[in-house]
Formats: C-alpha cells, sequence, structure tokens
C-alpha cells in the first residue's frame, strides 16, 4: 500500500510541477527533491514485494533446464548470496541513516528536509527485504530436505 501510495504522490508531483512551471512560469520546487525521496521509497520497499511474489529477474531458459532439485539447490543459492549482501546494504543504510539524524543534516535545497527521514525507508525496505529472503531460505531448505 505505501508503494502505491508513494508512486501516486511521485506522479501527482510531478503533474504539479509539469502544469506550474509550463503554465504559470513558476516552480514549487518539490518535483526534483520529493520526487527523488519518493523513488527511494519505492525502490526499497517493493524489492520484499518482488521476493515474496517471485518477480525478480531470472534466466529463465536456463532454470526451467535443470530438474526440481537441482534448480531449487540454485535457487536456494541465489537466496542465500542476496540475503548475505542484503544484511550487508541494511548494516550500511542503517548506519547512514542514525548518522544523518545525530548530525542533524538536511538537504542543500530551500525546503532543508532532515536527511534522516527520507533516508529511514532504507533500512526499513532492507529489514523488510532481508526477513522475506530469510522466509524464501528457509522455505527452499525445507523443500529440498523433503527430496530426502
Amino acid at each position: 500500500m505505501l508503494c502505491r501510495v508513494s508512486l501516486l504522490a511521485l506522479i501527482a508531483i510531478v503533474d504539479l510541477e509539469l502544469i506550474t512551471r509550463n503554465v504559470f512560469d513558476f516552480s514549487f520546487y518539490l518535483s526534483d527533491e520529493y520526487g527523488g525521496y519518493l523513488l527511494v521509497v519505492l525502490t526499497f520497499l517493493s524489492l520484499p514485494l518482488c521476493i515474496a511474489h517471485g518477480s525478480f529477474h531470472r534466466v529463465t531458459f536456463l532454470l526451467d533446464k535443470l530438474p526440481g532439485r537441482a534448480r531449487d539447490c540454485v535457487l536456494l543459492g541465489f537466496d542465500l548470496l542476496a540475503l548475505l549482501f542484503s544484511l550487508a546494504v541494511l548494516w550500511e543504510v542503517s548506519g547512514l541513516a542514525a548518522n544523518s539524524y545525530s548530525l542533524q543534516t538536511t538537504a542543500p535545497t530551500i525546503l532543508m528536509t532532515p536527511l534522516w527521514i527520507p533516508q529511514l525507508a532504507m533500512p526499513i525496505g532492507m529489514a523488510a527485504t532481508s526477513y522475506t529472503l530469510a522466509r524464501a531460505t528457509l522455505r527452499r531448505t525445507r523443500r529440498l530436505l523433503a527430496w530426502g
């Protein structure tokens, strides 16, 4: 739901900016800053949804040629590797947001948005991604163990 709201807000901001710039020769200076923030929100919050619904890009012409157990082993390896990377990214973006909060860093724009607010979407999204990957890894491991 947050992704949908973010996308609708992004469309509204860009449309408003287009109208005010082209019709009234005026800018609210919102589209660049808040459009970027909403793009970050969309990117990080959509990752766990992609994992949960199997929407990642895959080399299906190779995976389809593998037998079921081998395919699950390859996908388990991908899930484990992706989980390790997502945990590393979670660590880094959590530090970034915490650093921005402690230093009270603001955007170098007219609006001077505190940067920890839009940066908060990154650790939230990566935590959800890590959780979703961990669940997918457990599910695939159980399936492989059931093959016996």
